[in-house]
């Protein structure tokens, strides 16, 4: 569903109207721009004139960011499929707080096998826990972006077609950075203590480490990972595992997990899959393909909030700079007589140009026993 914003024209306070930009003007240039596309010869000669010799370019870049906000925030994202987001005021470490399971009296409410509130006596004080925060290392926000320029004989001979392109391609790389932030920090944070371990299934199948996937794999990873521990209690998750896999693998995962049950497969150990067995596996809910993966290797991750009490996958975001930003640099000079030169005109030195897009943001993966993973290598 598309946000509706009470103010279309600063989005709510997401941009900041520069000098000479108003709504008037905003509007009369993105008509020229709609008459243009429709071929109106007069609309594209006015355009180019009032863009080279005006504050046109500045209500252009205000339109840019009117469409650009809006499609950022309503683009399709795989990421978060396995992610939440957090926002954060500053480029500092990220305090996580927590409280310790362990009672002063250190006789209740241990946290084995839960965290439970020890009874308090009639008359007696209540027992104290400690509630401390640390620094959360590698879990701070950092500046992304880039610039890209063009002379101002190219933005003549192609004026249009600048001005339909760069703001798109530019958005499409803020896309990908995202879904990096997010895929990169669940594979940093899979070492060797979330893998995949050798095991035995409910039905006698044995599974050997870091296995390729198989509906056998996939039970015996959702047995591993609910029997791990945190401070001496249970994990506890309250919803199902997303399954991520590398392009042209999930073809496979599917046969593998519904397939087979589906056809009755015999197996040539004697075991034969009915419909029913795929009720084992209905814990996974969904299958993602992600380019950041590759070979054989395979993913279980929580879906977003499904792990009581922690986050999982996270995007950090800095607090009033959620979208990324587009400037266009403006070192043209002023005309004889005192008059601003727009920036299209080029810059001073070299005729030149420059769009710029900057984002705050990071992934960080704040509970990685929530993960289990395999190299998919069998060894």
């Amino acid at each position: 569903m598309s946000r509706v914003y009470k103010n279309q024209f600063t989005l709510d306070g997401r941009l900041r109207p520069g000098l000479g930009v108003t709504k008037k003007k905003v509007a009369a240039v993105s008509k020229l721009i709609d008459e243009a596309f429709m071929g109106s010869r007069e609309a594209k000669g006015t355009l180019e004139e009032a863009i080279s010799t005006s504050d046109a370019m500045f209500n252009y870049t205000h339109l840019v960011g009117m469409n650009f906000i809006p499609q950022f925030d309503e683009a399709p994202r795989l990421w978060t499929k396995i992610a939440t987001v957090r926002p954060v005021s500053d480029f500092r470490e990220v305090i996580d707080y927590e409280l310790d399971p362990q009672w002063d009296s250190n006789t209740l409410g241990d946290g084995d096998p839960v965290f439970t509130a020890p009874r308090v006596p009639e008359g007696t004080p209540y027992p104290e826990a400690t509630f401390s925060g640390q620094a959360v290392s590698g879990a701070k926000l950092n500046k992304y972006g880039f610039g890209t320029g063009f002379t101002f004989e190219a933005f003549l001979n192609d004026s249009l077609g600048v001005i339909a392109q760069m703001p798109q391609k530019m958005l499409e790389v803020a896309l990908d950075t995202e879904e990096a932030f997010i895929f990169n920090a669940l594979k940093t944070s899979a070492t060797s203590a979330q893998a995949l371990a050798a095991g035995t299934n409910p039905d006698g199948a044995s599974v050997v480490a870091n296995a390729p996937f198989t509906r056998d794999a996939a039970i015996q990873a959702m047995i591993q990972v609910k029997q791990r521990k945190h401070n001496g209690r249970y994990i506890q998750f309250n919803g199902g595992f997303i399954l991520v896999v590398a392009p042209g693998m999930s073809v496979n995962a599917n046969w593998q997990l519904y397939g087979q049950s589906m056809l009755r497969v015999e197996k040539t150990d004697g075991r034969v899959y009915s419909a029913a067995d795929a009720q084992l596996v209905a814990g996974i809910t969904d299958i993602i393909e992600s380019p950041f993966l590759t070979g054989n290797e395979w993913y279980l991750v929580p879906t977003p909030g499904a792990i009581r009490g922690h986050d999982g996958l996270t995007l950090l975001r800095l607090t009033g700079r959620e979208s990324p930003e587009l400037r266009i640099e403006d070192v043209a000079g002023s005309y004889v007589g005192g008059s601003k030169v727009d920036p299209f005109e080029g810059s001073f030195d070299t005729d030149t140009a420059r769009f710029r897009v900057r984002m705050f943001g990071e992934g960080h993966n704040f509970f990685p026993d929530g993960i289990i993973w395999s190299d998919g290598t069998g060894a």
